[in-house]
């Protein structure tokens, strides 16, 4: 019975312990990407009084009582489906989610390996089998496929786009490839272009709209 007298003020330093854990690794991970800050509650334990019998039924009252007197616990909530702060980064592949959703990312190139969810869109490019395709000159070249990973190593999922460049939703996901070859179609050079201005008032023909057309 002396012994539980501790176990509230016991439970009590352990759980505030705990919950400065909690804190330090928010500010720890507060320039991790995709991270969501983790807020810890607590909630009262009721206490229980357990009775044993005597061994003589005739006597009317338990033989002794026991009582423990509960204490406090933690609960941890992870604010997964808030929205953090976007940051310019200066890589070119980076990307991020404005209001809900999560990026779907697998661990093999060819979807059978583990499908994870998550935020981060530090993402990069890793180069994973190869393909044979014709080079500018009409000789077979062997060429890297590149696709998207994030710094697990997962592969981006998503809708391959067609070749005009639409995407059609609802359809088997894959991963993302971006190297050259993973385009049907190549690049071509501009060769019309439109251009429509108001010349300044101090200019020679002030106040006149000119369009000229160049090919």
């Amino acid at each position: 019975m002396a012994l539980g007298l501790f176990q509230p003020s016991v439970l009590g330093m352990s759980s505030q312990g705990h919950a400065l854990g909690v804190i330090s690794g928010n500010i720890a991970n507060a320039t991790t990407g995709g991270y969501k800050r983790i807020e810890t509650a607590f909630a009262s334990m009721l206490s229980d009084s357990v009775s044993f019998q005597p061994g003589n039924p005739a006597t009317p009252w338990p033989s002794s009582t026991q009582s423990d007197l509960g204490g406090v616990r933690t609960y941890d909530h992870a604010r997964i489906s808030d929205e953090g702060e976007y940051t310019a980064t200066g890589r070119n592949l980076d990307i991020a989610i404005q209001g809900q959703g999560l990026f779907v990312m697998n661990g093999a190139v060819d979807g059978s390996g583990r499908t994870v969810y998550g935020r981060d869109g530090r993402l990069s490019e890793t180069t994973t089998g190869s393909q044979t395709v014709t080079g500018a000159d009409g000789t077979p070249v062997t060429a890297q496929q590149g696709y998207l990973v994030d710094k697990n190593g997962y592969f981006l999922q998503g809708w391959a786009a067609a070749a005009d460049g639409s995407v059609t939703e609802g359809g088997p996901l894959t991963s993302l490839r971006i190297d050259p070859d993973a385009f049907t179609s190549s690049g071509e050079a501009t060769t019309a272009a439109t251009l429509a201005l108001n010349l300044p008032a101090g200019a020679d023909g002030a106040g006149r709209n000119i369009r000229h057309r160049c090919v």
